[in-house]
């Protein structure tokens, strides 16, 4: 399958040549496109499930895509599957939104023919849907043999839509007893908290815990005593991840609703965060911790 982001991007692409008009019956998108979208993108790829992203008028930026990214246990990004549905992942700013349908009444789209496609049989074309709502007149693009099928104006659109979707910086709120800082980087590259995780992630003072019938709903953590450190990750604005330690060791971390247990500390371990804590200046660093 070729990478969302990359299909305009190869150099072996042809110019595409449209059919006659006449000859066309425009194929249904691949998911229906609500009053409220203004732009749409079904990809699918000759192997593989088909992803989709749209803008809405509000300025939500949507996925919907059979994969998750999330943070795994070693704080790293993970690919997992999940059901298709449409996920909001970012909030297009009032500025980017004016910008996206100026681009979209451009003559340029409004002047494309219903479908694009190869003179000739390629080998594992991807079929790009494009659905176009400016005006609240919806109407289709259909893009077949991608990437050998190129279509200039489509491929300026489509720049645009991922300058919308820029990834946003990291971001994480850590919390101690009463003090709490926040992080828009990367933690692990913040001096002040690379200690704690050090610490936390000690193999040698940490088992995997019974997660036996584990999962409870949100909020309510399965160790006892005193929350140590209370850790919130957030992607685009939207916490993903809450994880918490508590006094009896045990670590748990929270998503989609579901609180199941990560780790269990020994006590030398639960000591070593706190101590870790203590060193790194935590109390002492101000509000933001990154640059």
């Amino acid at each position: 399958m070729i990478p969302f982001f990359c299909l305009f991007s190869l150099l072996a692409c042809q110019a595409a040549t449209p059919p006659p008009a006449a000859t066309f019956a425009p194929e249904a998108s691949m998911t229906p496109v609500a009053d409220t979208v203004l732009v749409q993108l079904d990809i699918q790829a000759s192997r593989g499930a088909p992803t989709s992203v749209r803008v809405l008028a509000d300025g939500q930026w949507q996925e919907r895509s059979e994969t998750a990214l999330s943070l795994g246990d070693d704080l790293r990004v993970k690919a997992t599957a999940q059901p298709a549905s449409w996920r909001t992942m970012a909030t297009v700013d009032t500025a980017a939104l004016d910008r996206l349908r100026t681009a979209l009444q451009a003559p340029d789209l409004a002047n494309l023919q219903p479908l694009y496609q190869p003179e000739d049989p390629v080998s594992d074309p991807t079929t790009l849907v494009w659905t176009l709502n400016p005006d609240g007149h919806p109407r289709t693009v259909v893009v077949k043999g991608v990437p050998f099928v190129k279509v200039p104006a489509l491929d300026q659109l489509h720049v645009l839509l991922n300058a919308l979707r820029a990834p946003p910086a990291p971001s994480s709120t850590w919390r101690v007893g009463d003090v709490e800082r926040i992080a828009h980087c990367d933690a692990n590259a913040v001096p002040v908290l690379r200690p704690i995780l050090q610490a936390l992630f000690d193999p040698n003072l940490a088992s995997k815990p019974d997660t036996t019938g584990s999962g409870t709903s949100s909020g309510t953590s399965t160790g006892t005593g005193e929350v140590v450190l209370d850790i919130r990750y957030r992607n685009g604005g939207i916490e993903t991840t809450r994880c918490r330690l508590v006094e009896d060791g045990l670590f748990t971390c929270t998503r989609d609703g579901v609180e199941v247990p990560d780790r269990k500390l020994t006590g030398a371990g639960v000591a070593g965060v706190r101590a870790a804590i203590r060193d790194s200046g935590f109390a002492d660093s101000s509000g933001d911790l990154c640059p």
